[in-house]
């Protein structure tokens, strides 16, 4: 077979998923050893793409991929795909990897966004959650895998920010552990983990987690956390430990789950951070290499997909940490001599003596370069798909048009220092349906604005170019480069002001705006940059 990943991706869907998601980023069984083997999940839309590093029956590193969807109950199966006749990720010509013909196939059963299992070609299945690191680990035995292992949840230390699409309510919760009075998570055989929210809204919520069982058998042991509001919200709220990650939960009202909020944790370091998710170079060609970098605390995994100097499919990893300008340098290591992912007897691997160096440098949270052992930099970008993308000229990649995914949805918005939120719902609209003649500068844009009616005290509106010229039947006009969307926000009591978003940080899952003062008549975007004040989005 020569197929690419998106020959799966042919019928797309940008309805919102109602099946069960699973968490993004890296997932491990829990029999994994140090280095070991392990899965990729990233989900947009409906469509899922899977990649499995792990070892072949000699011992060597290998990777495979597979897309598809997850079923309403909670079920991925595909083909499990392994691909060779690749070049390496660095090579100044790329060309177009083959797959082999295989009958192998993954079979994954999600009980929640965390928590699932998973087998190759009919190997009995093996129990995995998504995995924490960058974050002290607490266990609690009232979540239990599959195997009857317990779940380890991250600690809750930090700022949260919730909404809810259905209530359009939102609050924030600065979480400090109280369970010690340290910030230090529970030691081993401590009943309940508890946190206190400091945030001046939501002072005294305090948020419990069991984590023993109750030992009476007239009694079903609580597997969620709950969060007391203490009177000052409508609602309490449970925690599921299944839909309790890292980075984003899932709170469910006490009156049987009929209103459900999500929560994502806010990154406050001043530091430009890459989006989660698979990254692709410009060059990269149909089945072709990539990274996938993932960002927990202050670190980052990255995980290079590629191929060796015989063309076989390989992985390297790096960890380390993006520092304020988004530069990442650490080495890159090369894991062998370990075990399939579906061995019953799993060997932790060793890294070759020869170690390489990566090199990443942001330019935006969803585009930057990367370089290994001094190669030339070359331009990656964050890979979209399964979802509606639009382009502009405005900002291009090796001379093509920068892709990205639309704004459209309901968002969870939080200012930069965390003290405000709320729900803001973005629809599309043509500043040309509103006059006459059209204005060929805006043919092609993709315009957003909120709705005056959900909060008459707040909105905005963003309008992203993409044309840079125009042939009119009589004259060709041609227009200045704005690399960025340009808009208007009204916040009373503070009044209008101007605001900008980067093209290269419009994500699928969150993007940014800037904003500076404008006087009511001249617009000054130059002087709104990246140390401007700015709020951030999550998408519900």
């Amino acid at each position: 077979m020569n197929k690419s990943i998106g020959c799966f991706l042919l019928v797309l869907s940008v309805a919102v998923q109602a099946n069960p998601v699973p968490a993004d980023g890296l997932w491990r069984t829990s029999d994994d050893p140090s280095i070991g083997s392990g899965v990729v999940l990233f989900t947009q839309g409906d469509q899922t793409l899977v990649s499995v590093f792990t070892y072949d029956e000699n011992g060597d590193n290998r990777w495979y991929s597979a897309a598809g969807q997850v079923s309403e109950d909670g079920v991925f199966e595909a083909p499990l795909l392994e691909t060779h006749n690749g070049t390496y990720i660095t090579a100044t010509e790329q060309y177009s990897a083959t797959y082999f013909s295989s009958t192998d196939t993954i079979k994954m059963t999600f009980d929640g966004s965390q928590i699932g299992t998973v087998s190759v070609s009919g190997a009995p299945p093996k129990a995995m959650q998504a995995f924490n690191f960058g974050h002290q680990k607490v266990a609690t035995e009232t979540q239990q895998l599959s195997d009857g292992s317990a779940y380890e949840f991250a600690d809750l230390t930090g700022s949260w920010v919730a909404g809810s699409s259905e209530t359009k309510q939102s609050f924030v919760l600065d979480l400090v552990n109280e369970t010690t009075g340290s910030g230090v998570p529970t030691p081993v055989g401590e009943p309940v983990e508890s946190y206190l929210s400091i945030h001046p809204s939501t002072s005294t919520w305090t948020v419990n987690c069991p984590l023993l069982l109750s030992g009476s058998s007239d009694s079903a042991d609580q597997d969620f956390c709950t969060l007391d509001t203490n009177g000052s919200f409508s609602e309490n709220f449970e925690i599921p430990y299944k839909l309790l990650g890292n980075k984003q939960l899932m709170l469910n009202a006490d009156s049987a789950g009929a209103v459900q909020f999500q929560a994502f944790k806010i990154d406050q370091l001043d530091r430009l951070a890459p989006a989660d998710g698979l990254w692709r170079t410009a060059d990269d060609t149909s089945v072709g290499s990539g990274i996938v970098l993932r960002t927990q605390g202050l670190y980052s995994m990255a995980l290079v997909y590629s191929y060796n100097n015989v063309g076989v499919a390989t992985w390297q990893i790096a960890s380390g940490m993006f520092d304020e300008n988004g530069h990442f340098s650490a080495p890159l290591g090369t894991p062998n001599s370990g075990s399939h992912i579906s061995s019953i007897e799993p060997m932790s691997a060793v890294y070759d003596a020869e170690v390489s160096n990566l090199v990443i440098q942001l330019q935006g949270t969803e585009l930057g370069t990367m370089s290994i052992d001094g190669s030339d930099p070359k331009s990656i970008q964050n890979y979209k798909f399964g979802v509606e993308l639009f382009e502009t000229d405005h900002l291009k990649v090796n001379d093509e048009a920068f892709v990205y995914p639309s704004q459209e949805g309901n968002w969870v918005l939080v200012s930069d220092d965390a003290s405000e939120s709320r729900v803001v719902s973005l629809t599309y609209f043509d500043l040309n349906w509103y006059q006459s003649p059209p204005n060929p500068r805006i043919y092609g844009a993709r315009s957003y604005e909120t709705g005056y009616t959900d909060d008459p005290d707040y909105n905005f509106w963003l309008i992203c170019h993409k044309i840079l010229s125009f042939e009119g039947s009589e004259m060709t006009l041609e227009f200045p480069v704005t690399p960025y969307c340009t808009g208007q926000l009204f916040d009373r009591p503070l009044g209008t002001a101007d605001l900008k978003t980067y093209f290269e940080d419009i994500g699928y899952r969150s993007f940014k705006y800037y904003y500076g003062e404008f006087d009511g008549i001249n617009h000054n975007f130059d002087s709104i940059d990246r140390t401007s004040a700015f709020n951030q989005l999550f998408r519900l």
